[in-house]
């Protein structure tokens, strides 16, 4: 799923092969490209708590998942304008709720 600067790889995982009692699991990845450290960490900041924010898209369709979903963020922008982020964050989140529905 990609939207905007975001996009989001994921795999769901077996019950055997987690040992986590949750329902899924979230990395962020920004690129050295992006910037400094301080810019890369404002920007794994400002994705986890959009996910946050709208965890509840992902609680929606995952409550049904037998497995494990884990996905990883990768933030693919140059980090000068970030205004968009949540939104494309937002986005790729309701894609995946799309697929996951059909």
């Amino acid at each position: 799923m990609a939207a905007g600067s975001v996009r989001i790889v994921y795999r769901l995982v077996q019950d055997q092969e987690a040992d986590i009692p949750v329902s899924f699991q979230i990395g962020v990845a920004v690129g050295k490209s992006t910037g400094s450290a301080v810019m890369r960490n404002r920007i794994k900041r400002i994705i986890l708590e959009s996910i946050r924010l709208n965890q509840n898209v992902l609680h929606g369709f995952l409550d049904s998942q037998e497995e494990l979903f884990t996905a990883m963020v990768i933030f693919r922008g140059n980090g000068s304008d970030l205004s968009g982020t949540p939104r494309d964050v937002v986005r790729c989140l309701e894609d995946l709720k799309r697929e996951f529905n059909k």
